[in-house]
């Protein structure tokens, strides 16, 4: 284990919202924020310091686990209800959604059509107080909270609801967090799969606005397969689109389910087929990725199966892995040792940087670092067909 993704620690609305049967509910979940720039009680205590939190944070690096948090800068609090979209900068008032003389908001009602780019991005999700993230004061305020939650320690942020921020504004998201610190930034854009109307869309914004995204056209066939024994083509369909138009090795986050589905285990019961769908996770490993979501309980944890690899199977603490992270690690080792594979190493499959010109099979860099290393048995020709080759190159 390498990694712990958590809910949102900022400040939540603390009221009781009734439901349309007058049953009470409150946004327990973190994902309703009133103040980012405090912590919520809950990870920290009462009276919103940071030292709990903080002590979570310095035990993980102890143990060698990065924290990722949740960040939902797309909305502050239900519009029609409870404290009605108000927001507060450190406990300083700031605005609502119902009294919005600064046009801190957008004031659209909800999406209708969730095709639609625009009302993806500027109407509003489920009475959630939409925030104009590029209002001055707003996208300040953001950047803040971001930078903060950097100060305490945060290693990345896994950003709500990506597909229904400003989609340019996110650009200037991540490069203030990058400048400021280093991090790793991915997000939820929602979509069934690779025919989605809005799947190009979402390639281009991971190829160029520097965050990734969780893949979820190849959790949906992942859970297809071996959930519901659909063809294991829905997968290679999968795998064979999003090779040829995302770009970089980093753009998608695999993952079998999450806190907004249904886990696994309940779409199918068979601890069989629940290994078989994270072992499953090695064809996009082979494509593209090192970093895989693997869900206990209600928190996903990261294994990095490169280190697994360089470890025998064992994590950074010592602890065996699973036996489905073991099996993992076996077909993981075909990606090296197989003569058939175009990339052997994460040195060889990297995408080199942006700009570079492209000659041959590799740009000039990336050449000259393949020719200055020793030639090992495994390094001849590819055998693999000339289209397959060409939409896996990154160079």
């Amino acid at each position: 284990v390498t990694a712990i993704w958590i809910s949102p620690p900022v400040d939540n609305l603390n009221a009781n919202i009734p439901d349309g049967q007058g049953n009470p509910t409150a946004s327990y979940h973190g994902y309703q924020g009133r103040d980012f720039k405090r912590v919520e009680e809950h990870s920290g205590d009462a009276s919103n310091a940071w030292a709990a939190f903080d002590n979570l944070v310095t035990a993980a690096h102890q143990n060698g686990i990065k924290v990722i948090v949740d960040f939902a800068p797309n909305h502050t609090t239900q519009d029609n209800a409870g404290e009605f979209g108000a927001f507060y900068d450190n406990g300083t008032f700031v605005g609502n959604y119902t009294n919005d003389t600064n046009g801190y908001f957008h004031h659209n009602g909800n999406i209708q059509n969730w095709d639609d780019r625009y009302q993806v991005q500027y109407y509003t999700l489920f009475n959630l107080a939409d925030l104009n993230q590029t209002h001055p004061t707003v996208d300040a305020y953001l950047k803040a909270s971001a930078k903060l939650l950097q100060d305490h320690g945060v290693d990345g942020f896994r950003i709500d609801a990506i597909k229904h921020l400003n989609w340019g504004w996110q650009y200037s998201l991540a490069n203030s967090i990058y400048t400021y610190k280093d991090s790793f930034l991915f997000g939820e854009w929602y979509q069934t799969g690779t025919t989605d109307p809005l799947y190009r869309d979402s390639y281009k914004y991971a190829n160029k606005s520097g965050i990734s995204m969780l893949d979820f056209p190849l959790n949906t066939a992942i859970r297809n397969v071996f959930g519901s024994n659909a063809n294991f083509s829905e997968i290679d369909n999968v795998l064979s689109a999003e090779a040829a138009n995302f770009t970089w090795d980093e753009d998608l986050v695999t993952f079998i389910d999450n806190h907004d589905m249904t886990r696994f285990p309940t779409v199918n019961s068979s601890q069989t087929r629940l290994h078989q769908a994270l072992a499953g996770k090695v064809h996009a490993l082979e494509d593209r990725l090192r970093v895989v979501f693997v869900s206990l309980a209600h928190r996903e944890v990261q294994f990095d199966l490169a280190q697994s690899r360089e470890n025998g199977g064992v994590d950074a603490r010592g602890s065996p892995f699973p036996l489905a992270i073991q099996g993992l690690q076996r077909f993981v080792g075909l990606r090296f040792d197989h003569s058939g594979n175009l990339y052997h190493s994460t040195d060889e499959r990297r995408p080199c940087r942006p700009g570079a010109q492209r000659t041959g099979d590799q740009c000039p860099q990336h050449r000259l670092e393949l020719a200055r290393r020793p030639r090992q048995e495994h390094d001849r020709a590819p055998v693999r067909p000339q289209p397959l080759r060409a939409a896996r190159d990154a160079c």
